[in-house]
C-alpha cells in the first residue's frame, strides 16, 4: 500500500502544480471559468466511453487511475518538458522558432508520451485486464478525457482572459473533443 499512496501523493502534486501553473499564467477568474467550461462535457464524453465497454466492463477504479493519469501526470509532465523546450529553442533561434518547435514538434511527441507511458503502466502491471483490442482503447480514451479536460483548463482560461472564448470553445468543444482519446488510442490498440 506505502506504494499506491506514494504515488497517488506524487500524482496529487502534480495535478495541483499544474493547476496552480494554469491559473497563475490565466488569473483567477479566467482559471475558474476555463474549469467550469472543461470540466461541464466530461460526465457525457466519459458515459460515450464507458457505453463502448458495456460487455465486458473494465474495473472503475483502474479507469479512475487512467483517467487521473491523463488529468494529472500526463498534463504536468507535458507542461514542464514542452515549456523547457519552447525556451531552450526561443533562447537559440528566436521566439517564432520556440514557438513553432513548441506546437509542431514538441507537443506532439512530448504529449502522446505522456499518455502512452500510463498504457504501458498499465499493460505491465494488470495485463489481465487487457483482454482485447477494446480494453486498449477504453484505458487509452479514459487516459486522453483526463489529459484533455485539464489542457482545455488552460486554453478556455486564456481564451476567456484574451476575450475569444467562443472561437476556443467551437475548436475545443466541437471539432476536437476526442482529439486525445483518439490519439492515444492507437497506442491502445497496439497493447
Amino acid at each position: 500500500w506505502a506504494g499506491a499512496l506514494s504515488a497517488s501523493a506524487l500524482a496529487l502534486l502534480s495535478g495541483l502544480l499544474t493547476l496552480s501553473l494554469i491559473g497563475y499564467e490565466t488569473g483567477l477568474v479566467p482559471f475558474l471559468a476555463g474549469l467550469v467550461i472543461a470540466v461541464l462535457p466530461v460526465p457525457v464524453y466519459l458515459t460515450l466511453v464507458l457505453w463502448l465497454d458495456r460487455y465486458e466492463a473494465e474495473p472503475a477504479w483502474l479507469l479512475g487511475v487512467s483517467f487521473c493519469w491523463g488529468a494529472l501526470v500526463a498534463v504536468f509532465f507535458a507542461i514542464v518538458v514542452n515549456s523547457l523546450g519552447v525556451l531552450l529553442v526561443q533562447g537559440a533561434f528566436g521566439e517564432d522558432a520556440g514557438n513553432f518547435y513548441g506546437m509542431v514538434v514538441s507537443a506532439p511527441l512530448v504529449e502522446e508520451t505522456a499518455k502512452a507511458l500510463a498504457l504501458f503502466a498499465l499493460f505491465l502491471w494488470k495485463r489481465d485486464e487487457f483482454d482485447g483490442v477494446l480494453d486498449g482503447i477504453i484505458y487509452a480514451a479514459m487516459v486522453g478525457l483526463g489529459f484533455a479536460m485539464t489542457e482545455n483548463v488552460k486554453y478556455y482560461g486564456e481564451a476567456v482572459s484574451q476575450q475569444n472564448a467562443f472561437g476556443v470553445f467551437i475548436v475545443r468543444r466541437l471539432f476536437s473533443p476526442f482529439a486525445h482519446p483518439l490519439f492515444t488510442s492507437m497506442t491502445g490498440i497496439r497493447l
